[in-house]
């Protein structure tokens, strides 16, 4: 089993312009998806064993407005998930469970 998780700490992306709307901005997006897809190419090419591909799964905890910016931070998730679809691996999305209802009212506790 190899994991890739994102979490709060890998959305502080130090060396970009925040005031730049990622949501728009192909540059960031492309490569996003070439980073997934270098991970998940290498994770599978590794061969730990010797008869059976790893498991490769994504782990997202990152609900997101680290940055005022809630359609660009999820681009990285669109991002994961095209890949997670285009090479039929796995990714577990807390984030994902919760978004709708975090978003949908910023005073919630539970979550947040």
């Amino acid at each position: 089993v190899i994991l890739n998780s994102y979490s709060t700490n890998d959305a502080l992306v130090l060396d970009r312009d925040h005031s730049v709307d990622v949501s728009n901005d192909t540059e960031w997006q492309d490569a996003k998806r070439q980073l997934h897809q270098d991970f998940i190419r290498g994770a599978l090419q590794s061969r730990p064993c010797d008869l059976d591909l790893p498991l490769v799964a994504y782990v997202d905890d990152y609900i997101g407005n680290q940055h005022d910016r809630i359609m660009g931070e999820q681009s990285n998730y669109y991002r994961t998930l095209e890949m997670v679809d285009w090479y039929h691996t796995m990714m577990i999305s807390y984030a994902d469970a919760v978004r709708r209802v975090v978003v949908a009212n910023s005073q919630e506790q539970a979550f947040s």
